[in-house]
């Protein structure tokens, strides 16, 4: 019909947001959100974030923070407590190149069935004990859309 229009979505938050849910694949995760959704979901909404990663996807220079959506707040049981806090552990670890402490950390958690804990564990396999150097950003390069 003349009338009929072909609606469609563009810019940098859409390509972001088809990047990360390609990105589930990879952390064996269900929904992620990156920097700006995490801000406005915030805390008060009784919705309960896991930070993963600082990621760079295909087509950015620059790093983003990517959370998973984890549960209802209500829903949050002292073992879902425990993984948070272990994971958080782990990535601060991560971040400050501490292999060992990080492995520590992410270990238990991927026995227990945590995807994203097994992913951080091939990391520090493939980096071996070549780590990156003081220059490293912390960030990591998606491979894949």
């Amino acid at each position: 019909s003349a009338r009929r229009f072909d609606y469609t979505m563009l810019g940098d938050m859409v390509n972001l947001a088809a990047r990360l849910e390609g990105a589930n694949k990879s952390y064996g995760t269900l929904i992620l959100a990156g920097e700006a959704s995490a801000r406005q979901i915030g805390q008060a909404s009784g919705i309960v974030l896991r930070e993963l990663d600082v990621v760079r996807v295909k087509g950015k220079k620059t790093g983003v923070a990517v959370y998973e959506v984890v549960a209802l707040q209500r829903d949050v049981d002292d073992r879902l407590r425990g993984v948070l806090a272990g994971f958080q552990e782990g990535l601060q670890a991560w971040r400050r190149q501490d292999l060992a402490a990080a492995r520590a950390s992410f270990e238990p958690l991927a026995q227990a069935g945590d995807a994203p804990s097994e992913v951080f564990l091939q990391r520090i396999d493939a980096w071996g004990t070549h780590r990156p150097g003081p220059d490293w950003d912390g960030i990591y390069e998606m491979k894949t859309k």
